[in-house]
């Protein structure tokens, strides 16, 4: 249970780490705001919680490590040159990694592609908001972010 609960909550995260907001141009580096309509700061301490108090020895890594990896897992930069560095959390072994992808901006369309998947948001007044349905889940999630 403790995998299932680890696997949909990265998937999650790294759906919400591909896509940023805007307010005064598109690059720079954005944070995810809210999840379903819910601060993210309330989901990452959620997931906190239960990977604490069902798999907490299981994991090698404590409260506050995994909180902060977690907190910086919906982070992402995008650059000038189109080039897209998203943040990820390994969950195998609890550490932080980096992935680069594509970034394109037509109209209110943003387009970011990561590991061969393309994702699109709509970026409106200085933020992107994303609908996605969770492919292992089948369940529909709204995304906010912004710098």
């Amino acid at each position: 249970m403790m995998k299932r609960i680890v696997s949909l909550t990265v998937a999650v995260l790294l759906i919400a780490a591909l896509f940023a907001g805007c307010s005064s141009g598109p690059e720079g580096t954005y944070k995810v705001k809210t999840v379903d309509g819910e601060e993210y700061s309330k989901y990452v301490d959620m997931m906190v919680g239960l990977m604490t108090a069902f798999g907490g020895d299981e994991l090698k890594v404590d409260a506050d490590q995994m909180k902060s990896l977690l907190e910086k897992a919906g982070s992402f930069t995008l650059k000038a040159d189109g080039v897209v560095e998203s943040f990820d959390v390994d969950e195998e072994n609890w550490t932080e990694t980096t992935k680069t992808g594509t970034w394109k901006l037509d109209g209110e369309k943003l387009t970011i592609t990561v590991d061969g998947k393309t994702m699109e948001g709509t970026l409106k007044d200085g933020e992107i908001t994303i609908t996605e349905k969770d492919e292992d889940t089948g369940t529909t999630h709204t995304m906010v972010l912004g710098k």
